[in-house]
């Protein structure tokens, strides 16, 4: 079929949709000189000549610098192809073909009229907190490998300068986790506040947005009539601007005090406003005290920690090893082991703090071990009239049970001794470690009463094993038992006999007990006795006894035992 004649633009049409088809099948995309038809300019040298001007509802962060004209099928063009797909106006998109062209354009107006940027000096200034920024997430993106191709060394022993494009008065710094940051000291009446922000100041496009944010902050700032008349000095005072992408029309702020470790606002804020929720104001305090430590965290380099903060963390972290090792229901954040580690970084940390060089790297440490401690408190209603310690409870006022037996009667230790094959005096050391000081704590408690259980639950087995053996011995005749017995000895086989049975009798029986035994305290412990530490001291009081005294628990707790062995006693004397 011949084509027919028609006009240059439908011929260059044509021309376009077959280039397409054919990158299509390569695997390349069309480049910028063949689009032709949404732009009805003149071409010179495939490139076209004039530019769009951006549109209205365009952000100050969006508009890029004009682009130079390159290759068509340079590395430049190849790999940010995608990227001027998006952010090209309509005369400038990159389509497929005539239904891709029209629906790209569709979506991006859509997308520039419903979601328009403010001026930065028209955006409106918002309380919010340190967790409500863009950092520390963790997932690094390496930058492009054909742009950092293109890099060129300057001669010279310095091939790398950095050139210095920041806006006036504003310094950068780098986190000790490789972020950069920025800071400058903005004077309001007579207060130094330094300001912070991660927003990258590199971009020059940038530049406009925090001048329209800080100078919103200093109009707050002068206006608020609380800051000033507190008696805060410079150092006490920080404050910080948040810009975030997901809220291009507000500038978040927030202010913190390093003399009380909390952060404030230069306005009345609700609590739901900065996404906080909370029972009363103890809690929102330790809330504020964390959100204080996460902004420490952030910006380590100029805040001055009192001495105070640091010297109470080495008691904190003893305090929470020693708690970790008692209670497993400890409000301390790592176990026993992790904060003797971490009490040795803090030594050095808190001997290197004066150091300049240092200083960041040890106000992070400071600020991380807070914020680990502080977490806990908000959980357990530290400081509220809703914390109640009762994970201890005392049973008794001897703080070591098992010497108590030393002061009974010859009898009663007689007994125990070859009757209870001593079994109660030996439960009672063990006990001995479940109350310190005459008071029951959990995690050793429950260490003990699974070791008591597990041992129940071999008794109960080894029991019915013999309480098997022993009936199986009960059922063999009579007879064939006496016609075993030898005459020669002179004994009446019939006594053997009867005194061979009655073994076997006990050895069942005291097998059923032990059995009876061991099941009953299995059961007993196994459900809130062994969980909760009032009903444990609850039983153990119910078995306490004024003439046996602390010796019944002993007797109580070691009966599986003290039966099972008289039943295993039994067996090859039957």
């Amino acid at each position: 079929m011949i084509p027919s004649r028609s006009s240059n633009a439908e011929s260059l049409t044509s021309l376009r949709r077959w280039f397409s088809h054919i990158s299509s099948f390569i695997g390349k995309p069309p480049t910028p000189e063949l689009d032709l038809e949404s732009s009805g300019r003149p071409i010179r040298g495939g490139n076209v000549t004039e530019k769009t001007s951006p549109s209205k509802w365009s952000s100050p962060e969006n508009l890029e610098s004009e682009e130079k004209p390159g290759p068509a099928h340079s590395p430049e063009c190849l790999t940010n192809d995608n990227d001027i797909r998006q952010r090209s106006p309509s005369g400038h998109s990159l389509p497929l073909d005539e239904h891709s062209s029209y629906q790209e354009r569709s979506i991006l107006s859509a997308q520039q009229f419903a979601s328009p940027s403010t001026d930065p000096a028209l955006r409106s200034l918002v309380p919010r907190t340190p967790t409500q920024g863009d950092r520390y997430t963790r997932e690094r993106s390496p930058p492009d490998a054909i742009k950092g191709s293109e890099v060129v060394f300057r001669s010279g022993p310095r091939p790398i300068q950095k050139v210095n494009n920041l806006p006036d008065e504003w310094v950068e710094d780098v986190h000790p986790e490789g972020q950069l940051l920025y800071s400058r000291v903005l004077s309001s009446r007579n207060l130094k506040i330094r300001i912070h922000t991660d927003l990258a100041l590199r971009k020059t496009e940038n530049h406009l947005i925090i001048k329209g944010a800080t100078d919103r902050l200093l109009e707050s700032l002068d206006s608020s009539p609380d800051l000033h008349d507190v008696g805060l000095v410079d150092s006490d005072i920080e404050a910080s601007i948040l810009v975030r992408e997901d809220y291009p029309d507000e500038f978040g702020y927030y202010l913190v005090n390093h003399q009380d470790q909390t952060v404030f606002w230069l306005e009345e804020v609700m609590a739901r406003d900065v996404d906080m929720w909370a029972y009363d104001e103890d809690i929102y305090r330790h809330k504020l005290a964390e959100q204080y430590w996460r902004h420490v965290t952030d910006y380590p380099h100029h805040c001055s920690l009192s001495s105070k903060v640091w010297d109470q963390l080495g008691p904190l972290m003893l305090l929470g090893a020693v708690d970790q090792e008692y209670c497993e229901d400890s409000t301390a954040p790592k176990d026993a082991q992790t904060l003797g580690r971490l009490e040795a970084f803090w030594h050095q940390a808190k001997d290197q703090r004066d150091i300049d060089v240092n200083k960041a790297a040890c106000n992070w440490i400071c600020a991380r071990l807070w914020y680990d401690f502080v977490t806990p408190r908000i959980h357990n209603f530290w400081g509220t009239d809703y914390a109640r310690l009762e994970r201890t409870i005392t049973v008794g006022e001897d703080p070591r049970p098992s010497q108590a037996h030393q002061k009974y009667p010859w009898f009663i230790r007689f007994v125990c001794l070859f009757l209870l094959w001593d079994e109660p005096v030996v439960t009672m050391r063990l006990l001995d470690d479940a109350w310190p000081g005459g008071i029951i704590y959990p995690k050793p408690w429950r260490e003990m009463m699974s070791m008591f259980q597990n041992e129940w639950e071999k008794i109960f087995v080894l029991s019915a094993v013999t309480f098997a053996g022993a009936m199986a011995f009960l059922a063999i005749p009579v007879q064939a038992l006496q016609g075993n017995s030898d005459p020669m000895t002179g004994q009446d086989p019939s006594l053997a006999a009867s005194f061979a049975i009655c073994c076997g009798i006990a050895c069942c029986a005291f097998s059923v007990a032990s059995l009876i035994a061991a099941s009953n305290l299995k059961r007993d412990f196994g459900g809130k006795i062994a969980q909760d530490v009032h009903e444990a001291g609850d039983y153990l009081r119910s078995l306490y006894s004024d003439s046996l005294g602390y010796l019944k628990w002993g007797i109580c707790l070691s009966l599986p035992r003290v039966l099972f062995q008289w039943a295993f006693r039994s067996a090859p004397v039957s």
